[in-house]
């Protein structure tokens, strides 16, 4: 146990130690969890750089639990960054790819490591705790169900009421674990001012999809040309219907407002010089973020959003043609697709086109539905048989051996098979081909 958790169960009654301690082993057995099945990402380049970080904040800071903190590179794709509570920071590949150096990521750190040092996450449990036993709340809780007309607005009045509480209390959380970041990356040699940058780049996260892709020329084969049609948007049922939130989306923001959190940090960077940034830092951050860039394709296969990740593969394989890996992912989406079509669960991997989406995501996702079975299939063939002159690595070459399975090309399928596992006898896809 954490030495701050130690004194953090010191400090409550008996009762609360007791609930508190059943969360952090219901947290402990969820984290055991996520590193059997594979959620984090490492390899000895990243991992130095980021125990290297770490303790460079916390030399220059000798206050802090040093011996508490560690940081896992997460391989979740979507932008943020979480502290569990017993000093343990995930650091999201979504968030790090949109990261510009290691002061900014130092930042995210520091703003990590002070939820930590300021109990935030052990305060939200108690919190938490405090309201579900509350006997005011269990007995508004216990009338509302013997309600026999208007019980789901009632139910709704009071859920409103415990989560913009429990949301102001975050508010002021993040808040103050920006206040005590900036104070931590005050007293490093890490460029304070782009705490400011960093969360400049949070505030403008959803405002990235601007890279136009171009489907026909990806897509298009001598002999089996792109349809215009396949671009055609869906048509919904629900067209020009706008559902309200039943509840105050503002109110339930965790984080505030990154304008607001950027007006609060200026004034304390008035008179702040910026400070460079050593050569070999900046080599071994811009490695962490091309790691992190490349995974997230295979990071939303992973967690089978096969909408997310042909997206992904798609964008990488605009900017790097002739790279295997996003010529596999593409084809893997697409095998994963037509499995999926075929079973009908095609609405499990792959979200139907929506207004309030990106607008080249939802090209994607237009396409998807507007493509037959058969043709999605002859497309992906023609697709990773017309790009075999990419470098051939491991996932071009399992998906080709799983698309020669689904077209019943077995001779294909077998020599394939053969030579990935000539070349990859350990491989990610080894046990399946065997």
């Amino acid at each position: 146990m954490a030495t701050a958790q130690s004194k953090r169960l010191a400090s409550i009654d008996d009762k609360q130690q007791k609930l508190l301690s059943a969360s952090w082993t219901e947290q402990y057995e969820a984290m055991k969890g996520k590193l059997e099945k594979g959620h984090f990402l490492t390899d000895s380049k990243t991992d130095t750089f980021l125990a290297n970080l770490l303790a460079n904040i916390c030399t220059q800071n000798p206050s802090l639990p040093k011996n508490d903190l560690r940081i896992l590179l997460a391989r979740y794709p979507w932008p943020n960054a979480s502290q569990v509570g017993e000093g343990t920071i995930l650091l999201n590949i979504g968030l790090v790819s949109h990261l510009e150096n290691e002061s900014q990521l130092a930042f995210v750190i520091c703003h990590e490591i002070a939820h930590y040092v300021l109990d935030h996450v052990d305060q939200a449990i108690l919190k938490r705790i405090d309201v579900l036993q509350d006997k005011a709340t269990k007995k508004q809780w216990e009338e509302i169900e013997k309600t026999e007309f208007g019980a789901r607005a009632k139910a709704l009045a009071l859920l409103k009421e415990l989560s913009y509480d429990a949301h102001r209390h975050s508010r002021i959380h993040e808040t103050q674990a920006d206040s005590l970041a900036l104070a931590l990356l005050l007293n490093t040699s890490y460029d304070a001012s782009e705490a400011l940058s960093c969360l400049g780049i949070l505030d403008n996260i959803d405002d990235e999809d601007t890279m136009a892709l171009h489907l026909p020329q990806i897509f298009t084969a001598s002999d089996f040309p792109f349809n215009p049609n396949w671009l055609k948007l869906q048509q919904s049922a629900f067209e020009g219907a706008k559902v309200e939130s039943e509840l105050d989306e503002d109110s339930l923001k965790t984080h505030p407002d990154c304008v607001q959190r950027i007006a609060r940090l200026v004034p304390r960077l008035a008179a702040y010089e910026a400070k460079e940034q050593e050569k070999a830092s900046v080599a071994a951050f811009e490695h962490l973020k091309m790691v992190s860039k490349f995974e997230l394709a295979w990071s939303y296969y992973f967690f089978d959003d096969i909408g997310h990740s042909l997206y992904e593969a798609i964008r990488g394989h605009q900017y790097w043609p002739q790279n295997s890996y996003y010529v596999g992912m593409i084809g893997m989406c697409l095998n994963q697709i037509i499995l999926a079509e075929k079973t009908h669960e095609l609405g499990k991997y792959v979200a139907m086109p929506d207004q309030d989406f990106p607008p080249q995501y939802n090209l994607i996702l237009n396409f998807i539905q507007n493509l037959k079975l058969s043709e999605l299939s002859r497309l992906n063939y023609h697709f990773l048989r017309d790009k075999r002159s990419a470098d051939g690595g491991e996932f071009q070459v399992y998906a080709w051996w799983k698309n020669c399975g689904i077209v019943g090309d077995s001779t294909g399928q077998g020599k394939t098979e053969a030579s990935y596992l000539q070349a990859y006898p350990q491989g990610r896809f080894a046990k399946e081909m065997q």
